[in-house]
């Protein structure tokens, strides 16, 4: 890991543990808020942070069973989480200059959730690739997880079967390099994911976020997220894969209808585009951002 970042811990009126990282003297220059995608802990993202870090300073919150933020009994929401990390910006807000609203699948849902009950809080929004489940499939999640029947979900059936333990880091690449969604990253990106989300035990590395978890994270869904896409009021900038699921393109298609402000951008590449190019999508995160400032 190459960044320097601190790494702090903030308790919620709630009692939920926010974990995050922050640059050393926060607020001297736009401060780009990026949440995190399930299953991948912040620094997963580090070179594209790496990148970005040139222009803005980075504050990088940490939802529960990822990275070094513990996982504390079950997943306690995605409205609830997004909440929570609006009450821990708000206590940063007052000295920030400027403050980009961030994020990738998982972590684009929650940022939106916030910009939309939190207006003051960002002055734009780039997201990546965020998780806009079409109507159908969020309630295919409600049924099958209510009928105890989450196996037939195929994101949940999938994370169940993850491989937990390697004999290293090295063969944590080897493994899933040019697989699933890991296909075409940038090989350091890759390292990172590894350095990121695997734990050193006696007999190699553990995924340090359990495939409970974040199966009950896919089992689960943003209630009232296309009222909240209706409410936003600040521009609205939305980066997609041109191979990401077919589901999230039609999902994106469709909630652009619902807010002149949001504004679509087609990138080369899958579900996970800023890890496949980290410096071009930091460029382009860049030069969004100098448009709205010019």
């Amino acid at each position: 890991m190459s960044l320097v970042l601190n790494y702090r811990n903030y308790r919620t009126t709630k009692g939920l543990n926010v974990a995050y990282y922050e640059s050393e003297n926060i607020g001297r220059r736009p401060v780009l808020v990026f949440v995190h995608g399930n299953g991948f802990s912040p620094r997963t993202y580090e070179k594209l942070f790496t990148h970005l870090a040139e222009n803005f300073d980075l504050f990088l919150p940490e939802v529960q069973g990822h990275g070094g933020n513990p996982a504390t009994g079950n997943f306690e929401g995605w409205n609830e989480w997004a909440e929570a990390i609006a009450e821990l910006i708000q206590t940063k807000r007052a000295d920030w200059i400027n403050c980009i609203g961030s994020g990738h699948s998982f972590g684009g849902v929650l940022t939106t959730l916030i910009a939309a009950k939190h207006s003051s809080l960002f002055d734009q929004l780039i997201l990546l690739d965020p998780i806009y489940l079409p109507r159908r499939s969020v309630w295919f999640t409600r049924l099958v997880c209510a009928a105890g029947l989450g196996h037939l979900h195929p994101m949940i059936a999938m994370t169940r079967r993850r491989r937990e333990h390697f004999p290293s880091k090295e063969a944590v690449c080897g493994q899933l390099q040019g697989k699933g969604v890991f296909d075409n990253w940038d090989p350091e990106a890759l390292s990172d994911f590894a350095d990121a989300n695997f734990t050193d035990v006696e007999d190699g590395v553990r995924l340090t976020t359990s495939p409970d978890l974040e199966a009950q994270i896919f089992g689960s869904y943003a209630r009232r997220l296309r009222a909240a896409i209706k409410r936003i009021t600040i521009p609205m900038h939305v980066l997609y894969g041109d191979k990401t699921y077919p589901f999230q393109q039609r999902a994106i298609l469709e909630v652009a209808q619902l807010n002149a402000k949001m504004k679509l951008y087609r990138e080369s590449g899958g579900h996970c585009f800023m890890q496949e190019n980290p410096e071009k999508i930091a460029k382009k995160m860049l030069s969004l951002y100098d448009n709205n400032n010019g």
